[in-house]
């Protein structure tokens, strides 16, 4: 509601729900910035009356004004300096947890996902049932802070396909992951000849990162039982479409259906940047500088 209240000592208003569209500046800014034009407004009026007894008091007037605002923007400025402090502490104060097949955050996937390609992303119900099929086909990605609370980071979807409908999707023939049927899964990874990546979502430059960086291990696992022939994916974002350029896939069919890559091929990629990755963090000189960790 608006208003005007106090809290901590320091007068305050309430914004207007009426003004959205303004610039939406903080009650407490919009107190100094009356505050202020009163004390030049009393200010202006000194020098025409600069010879009469009103004066002084005008000029005082502005002073105390000028002073008041003073004092209550920096009373604020500095509670919200404090609590910018504060919140970065917490966050720089995390570590990144892998959780495969917790539906805990289920519906933020979803929301996520249907967020960044719309209902091509699978439902709450889909995800839930895949993971019925294999607890590994959702990897989640969290941020976990000392408080203990824990955000979404990024998340994977990942699908040991039967091989009737790996073949079906090696042919062009199933496109999307709408078009696999409700049982599309394998019960395990071991002994599946395809793999399906059907999402990849990471919630900022780093989530991203860590998502990247926190897959290669699962997928080298799932390769290095040299079953797997092909793995598939579908650019459903312009990270995923990225990521798979990176690593070697192309188009099935046309850009906008599947794309796929040799098992063996990408093995190769994936062991090559895990080199590249423990050269560079056991570098010394990196070491030193903290840049083999990766962007944060």
């Amino acid at each position: 509601m608006p208003g005007r209240y106090v809290r901590k000592g320091v007068i305050r208003r309430a914004l207007n729900p009426l003004d959205r569209g303004r610039i939406p500046l903080p009650g407490w800014l919009r107190d100094c910035l009356t505050l202020w034009a009163l004390a030049a407004a009393l200010y202006a009026l000194v020098w025409p009356l600069s010879n009469t007894p009103v004066a002084p008091l005008l000029a005082a007037g502005a002073v105390v004004l000028a002073l008041v605002g003073l004092w209550i923007s920096a009373v604020n400025v500095f509670e919200l300096y404090k609590s910018a402090r504060e919140q970065l502490a917490v966050r720089k104060d995390y570590t990144v947890v892998s959780l495969s097949g917790d539906l805990r955050f289920v519906d933020e996937v979803v929301a996520e996902g249907r967020r960044s390609i719309g209902a091509a992303h699978p439902d709450a119900k889909t995800v839930t049932r895949r993971v019925g099929e294999n607890q590994a086909a959702l990897n989640v990605y969290a941020r976990q802070r000392s408080d203990g609370k824990m955000s979404l980071c990024g998340y994977a979807l990942l699908y040991p396909l039967r091989d009737d409908l790996g073949e079906a999707v090696l042919t062009g023939a199933i496109r999307s992951e709408a078009e696999l049927g409700s049982n599309p899964l394998r019960g395990s990874f071991l002994g599946a000849r395809y793999l399906y990546v059907a999402m990849i979502w990471g919630a900022d430059q780093h989530g991203r990162w860590q998502v990247k960086d926190g897959l290669r291990g699962p997928m080298l696992e799932v390769l290095d039982g040299g079953s797997i022939e092909w793995v598939f994916a579908r650019p459903g974002s312009a990270f995923g479409e990225a990521m798979m350029r990176e690593y070697g896939f192309a188009p099935i069919d046309d850009r906008s259906g599947v794309w796929s890559i040799e098992g063996k091929r990408l093995r190769r990629r994936l062991l090559a940047e895990r080199a590249l990755n423990t050269a560079i963090v056991g570098s010394p000189e990196l070491a030193a500088t903290g840049r083999g960790a990766g962007p944060v």
